[in-house]
């Protein structure tokens, strides 16, 4: 069988079927599970939940014992976290999503320094929810604009933007 089309993601490659999209973490397509960790997921954003709640009731401590800028700085950080927790919830990490279940695939571009740059993919899920799945592509931190011009050809060429 012939090799499908793919690119280099953060951790693995992208594969694009006629019938539906495979994330792997090794360069064989066929090894790829058709599972999420949704559970792992919901753990680590309950322990988000967790630390923000608790940063948010230190700030409230540190107000009432005088000292301002710890509390300043612990409401700043509780809030972002909370924030970036409740932006999150949506978020799916299957490996297998069915071109069937796909609404919409959005490029995000790099922020030079400071973000990667990714495809959402927005997609329902078995149960009917609206889930988003994120294709970091490759490259710290740094535009790697040979890689994701591939990237980005592959998924138009394909019809998937």
């Amino acid at each position: 069988m012939e090799q499908p089309p793919s690119f280099h993601t953060k951790s693995g490659y992208c594969f694009l079927f006629a019938d539906k999209l495979v994330l792997s973490k090794t360069v064989d397509y066929r090894k790829a599970e058709n599972n999420s960790s949704n559970k792992r997921m919901f753990f680590l954003l309950t322990g988000y939940s967790i630390l923000s709640t608790y940063l948010l009731y230190q700030s409230v401590e540190f107000v009432i014992e005088g000292s301002y800028a710890r509390a300043f700085f612990r409401l700043v950080m509780g809030l972002m976290l909370m924030i970036v927790t409740i932006k999150s919830l949506n978020n799916s990490s299957a490996n297998v999503v069915l071109r069937s279940s796909i609404s919409k695939v959005v490029f995000n571009p790099a922020k030079t320094g400071l973000t990667r740059a990714y495809f959402a993919v927005l997609f329902t899920d078995e149960a009917g929810k609206q889930r988003k799945r994120l294709i970091m592509l490759p490259g710290s931190f740094t535009t790697n604009y040979e890689e994701t011009a591939a990237a980005i050809k592959i998924m138009k060429d394909n019809g998937y933007m």
